[in-house]
């Protein structure tokens, strides 16, 4: 049975969050750890992650994609979402890219985007503004 790595992200924080580690069939399988998403991060090790946001933080979206099915349908789907949310993206992408602001590019690798970092997931659409009017 495997485990998973579990991290709940509340909206009333500043980038901190909880985790622990649940078997496949729920039970903990660890105490729970506290602190910010980097710490998290080291503390997931290899274990699959699975990462709890607030809907209100979650955007949704239906597009009509022109293949069904494997790398083409995944190199799809972040032109489809562009889409959909250009003009937010294009105001995002300016903070990001500003190093003095938002600084996204020193930890993502963000489409457009020169001299990208590695150490957090690729950002494939940025939502502008934030809902809380905060960058983090």
């Amino acid at each position: 049975m495997a485990d998973f790595f579990v991290i709940a992200i509340a909206a009333d924080t500043d980038g901190d969050a909880e985790w622990l580690i649940v078997g496949s069939d729920g039970a903990r399988k660890s105490d729970v750890g506290r602190g910010t998403l980097t710490a998290a991060s080291a503390a997931a090790a290899a274990l699959p992650v699975i990462v709890l946001v607030p809907a209100a933080d979650v955007v949704t979206a239906v597009v009509d994609l022109p293949v069904k099915s494997g790398p083409k349908l995944r190199a799809a789907i972040p032109f489809a979402l562009e889409e959909l949310f250009a003009s937010d993206i294009e105001e995002g992408k300016k903070v990001a890219f500003d190093r003095k602001k938002g600084n996204c590019l020193a930890c993502h690798m963000i489409a457009g985007g020169e001299l990208p970092g590695n150490i957090g997931p690729p950002l494939i659409a940025i939502l502008w503004p934030p809902s809380d009017g905060t960058i983090t």
